[in-house]
């Protein structure tokens, strides 16, 4: 419950204009998180099982977040935010 309560701080830390350095400090903060979930989640799945994991909601909610995550150290990993073919306005 701690490591969620400071995953949220760290997520409202963000403001407009805010120096390149802090911005990767932030991103850096992120990635530290996403890895705690990603272990819990794996670790959780070997512990339990796959199917047993899976019956629980809480755990399928985990689990979309965790891949959700990843997703979005993806689009950073290969700079997809700056890409226009992924832009939705005109």
């Amino acid at each position: 419950m701690i490591v969620i309560i400071a995953n949220i701080v760290v997520m409202c830390m963000t403001y407009d204009g805010e120096p390149p350095q802090y911005t990767q400090q932030l991103k850096d903060c992120n990635y530290i998180f996403i890895t705690i979930f990603l272990i819990e989640c794996i670790s959780k799945m070997y512990g339990l099982g796959v199917y047993p994991y899976l019956y629980s909601g809480a755990n399928k909610f985990d689990l979309f977040l965790v891949i959700l995550s990843m997703g979005d150290l993806m689009m950073d990993y290969f700079d997809l935010r700056s890409n226009k073919a992924l832009t939705i306005a005109p």
